[in-house]
């Protein structure tokens, strides 16, 4: 800021409070921009200095606290540049001269006359714009020297005949050498190659230095190649300007080089970019177009005409109205003006082809810093197929909707990042409750689970979090509104994970299975109650029959009677109807421990350990399922063992995959068609030594892993069994 005009603030320091007072005034009225502040003690007067911004102190010699010269010293130790001006009555020789070797500023003896005053107030103006001044001129340095140091571009100054004379720290990086190595060279030192942008070389009178010596005009804007004598090569722009001395003739040359070697390759890279945004324009499987903001398109790609059915002649000139004429001229106007560059807004509409024909599209509008703003892009995209996709998956959420609601199924969406979850009508009124009942968080669903299964739920669901399953699936109670306990079987999935696997979203359902497992604890109640049975009933009957097997062991050896085998033959025919029995009872119970048993490795096993005389087994499967190994062994033995007895010692078997589960056949003489339902009954059989019930515990087996079972005959005429609705784990 210059200093003219600015506020001169003063501090008068003298031990008659009138006096200092009267001057004040007079100083003010001398001078619109000065302000005095007066005290007649001078410790105060240093307090005034520390505290406020004064330009100037002016102080009487002789006073009772210290004197002027004692006070200026105290002054001079903080503000050693501050304007002093020692105004006193007392005047002598000594007195300036102590004031002089002080450091006063300036020395001033009071008289009787009014221009004192006049006289004071020009000596602290000056005094104030001699070190506003000085201050300025600093400042001014150090701003130059500041620039100097960070302006990008390397300054050098050259004399008339061409050497350098000053260079500043960009030189080094502008060309390649040290300010000091500098002073021994000239712009045409053969060390630097100077050429133009093309490699060609440059005439001596051609070059910059040439040109604005002996021009003496300023040059803008030239490039050039140089390469240091490490041979690093760069591309420069060269500024330049002459210095005149007192005569008007050239004395020096300045310049500026900066190193445009990144723009002028960036630039290049941009002419590929345009060339490139111009083909991409142009062949883009969008429409775009270019309009300004009254409307009138002024460019636009070929699919935009094609899309229109018009040529680029017909279509530049028109109005965006004209194509969208569902647009209110005024209204969109209005929207561009609002509009800032690079603002971007989205929106749907329809455009209309020249024979009538309208189709929606969707439109992105960006203002350009083309035209002072004046110019506007919209890109354009045919949306129908996309809104009849929407319109087809609204159909399907409506439909799904619906079915979620006739099924009566809960549904739960779960942000695992703020473990807010979204729950339906449904997924509350299962437990007895209304949807605003609920808190749409975890805990509504944690707090209600039941403390014995909370763990087994847990661990299913940290099972599929850590990815070891493909889905969590848990059978748990939780605890309705009127605080009974209801079973619910959970079935979730998580559908989004972020770069890192760590979940975000899961999304699943509630199904209701209270009656479901009310049945299934009476079926175990029933089934218990029949093994109890059995067990009794076998008890019963084995007694009697080992009694008569025993006595009949004492007939065999005092008699010889033909019966006796026959009699032996029904005892054991008896037994085996017992066993039987015990084991139908038994298999009722449901498959409650499942883990994964690979087919091929349990058949290899059930092989060895079932008489198949010169039978042979060939697998055709790679699966693994959930089930009860031990029982589903026997399940295979048994069907083992019946192809075995009904299809012939040589009987071939074969087990392969189906889609939801495995199949077992053979090469014998298969089952009637009459009999393919009465097969699983206890006590069918077609062998007159069989007790027939082989099949009903091969059913009651599968029945107890929710599985579902029938029989055919295979292609080759032998009897084929089908095992279906098995949870598969993959190959």
């Amino acid at each position: 800021m210059s200093s003219t005009g600015a506020p001169i603030r003063v501090l008068h320091v003298d031990d008659e409070p009138d006096f200092a007072d009267m001057t004040a005034t007079f100083l003010e009225r001398e001078h619109s921009q000065m302000t005095v502040r007066t005290t007649t003690n001078p410790e105060e007067g240093r307090r005034i200095v520390a505290d406020a911004d004064i330009d100037c102190v002016v102080s009487d010699y002789d006073m009772p606290h210290a004197t002027g010269i004692e006070f200026l010293e105290t002054i001079r130790d903080t503000y050693p540049d501050l304007p002093f001006i020692l105004y006193t009555g007392k005047g002598s020789e000594e007195v300036a001269a102590d004031a002089i070797s002080a450091g006063v500023t300036d020395y001033l003896q009071k008289d009787t006359g009014n221009d004192q005053y006049k006289i004071l107030a020009n000596r602290i103006k000056n005094a104030v714009t001699a070190r506003r001044s000085a201050v300025e001129a600093e400042q001014s340095r150090y701003r130059l020297e500041q620039i100097l140091k960070t302006v990008p571009s390397c300054v050098v100054q050259l004399n008339y005949d061409g050497e350098f004379v000053f260079a500043n720290d960009r030189a080094v990086e502008v060309l390649g050498l040290e300010r000091s190595d500098l002073t021994s060279r000239a712009y045409n030192d053969p060390e630097w190659e100077i050429r133009d942008v093309n490699g060609e070389p440059i005439p001596d009178d051609q070059l910059p230095f040439r040109q604005v010596r002996d021009t003496g005009d300023p040059l803008y804007g030239f490039r050039h190649t140089i390469q240091w004598p490490d041979g690093t090569e760069k591309i420069l722009l060269v500024n330049g300007a002459p210095l005149f001395d007192a005569d008007g003739s050239v004395e020096s040359v300045v310049f500026s080089l900066t190193d445009i070697t990144e723009q002028w390759e960036y630039e290049d890279r941009l002419e590929q970019t345009t060339a490139r945004l111009e083909a991409l324009f142009e062949n883009s499987p969008d429409m775009i177009d270019v309009h300004t903001a009254e409307g009138t398109i002024v460019d636009a790609n070929q699919q935009f005409c094609e899309a229109l059915n018009q040529s680029p002649e017909e279509l530049l000139g028109q109005k965006v109205w004209e194509v969208d004429r569902g647009l209110d001229p005024e209204t969109v106007q209005e929207t561009w003006e609002w509009m800032d560059v690079g603002d971007r807004i989205e929106l749907e509409t329809e455009f209309t082809t020249n024979d009538g024909t309208s189709f929606p599209v969707e439109v992105h509008l960006t203002r350009l810093p083309l035209e002072d703003g004046d110019r506007f892009m919209a890109v354009s995209r045919d949306i129908t197929e996309q809104k009849q996709r929407l319109q087809e998956i609204k159909s399907l959420k409506e439909r799904l909707e619906l079915a979620i609601e006739g099924a009566n199924v809960g549904v739960w969406d779960w942000d695992m990042t703020t473990d807010a979850v979204e729950y339906n009508e449904q997924w509350a009124e299962m437990l007895g409750y209304t949807l605003e009942e609920l808190d749409p968080h975890l805990r509504t669903w944690e707090s209600r689970v039941h403390p014995d299964d909370i763990e087994a739920v847990n661990a299913a669901l940290d099972a599929h979090i850590e990815q070891k399953t493909e889905y969590y699936d848990s059978q748990h109670r939780m605890q309705t509104a009127d605080g009974e306990w209801k079973w619910i079987r959970d079935l979730g999935r998580i559908v989004e994970r972020d770069n890192d696997g760590e979940p975000l979203r899961a999304v699943g359902i509630h199904v209701d299975i209270d009656e479901t497992k009310q049945h299934q604890r009476e079926l175990e109640q029933k089934s218990e109650r029949l093994e109890e049975f059995a067990s009794i009933v076998s008890h019963d009957l084995r007694n009697p029959l080992g009694v008569a097997s025993g006595y009949l062991e004492f007939v065999d050896d005092e008699c010889d009677s033909p019966y006796i085998e026959d009699i032996e033959q029904a005892h054991e025919r008896m037994e085996a109807l017992i066993e039987g029995l015990l084991t139908l009872a038994r298999e009722g119970k449901s498959a409650s421990e499942q883990t994964p048993v690979t087919l091929a490795d349990l058949l290899a096993e059930c092989w060895d350990t079932v008489d198949t005389v010169d039978a042979s087994l060939t697998l055709e499967t790679n699966q693994t399922i959930m089930a009860d190994e031990c029982r589903l062994k026997q399940l295979f033995e048994n069907l083992i063992r019946n192809a075995v007895e009904h299809g012939g010692s040589d009987v071939t078997i074969t087990v392969g995959d189906l889609d939801n589960g495995f199949y077992i056949e053979d090469t014998g003489i298969g089952v009637p068609e009459a009999d393919a339902e009465t097969v699983f009954e206890a006590g069918y059989s077609t062998n007159t030594g069989g007790n027939g019930f082989g099949l009903s515990i091969i059913r009651r087996i599968a029945e107890a892993h929710g599985w579902d079972v029938s029989v055919t005959n295979c292609s080759a005429g032998g009897a084929r069994f089908e095992v279906t609705n098995v949870e598969s784990t993959g190959a």
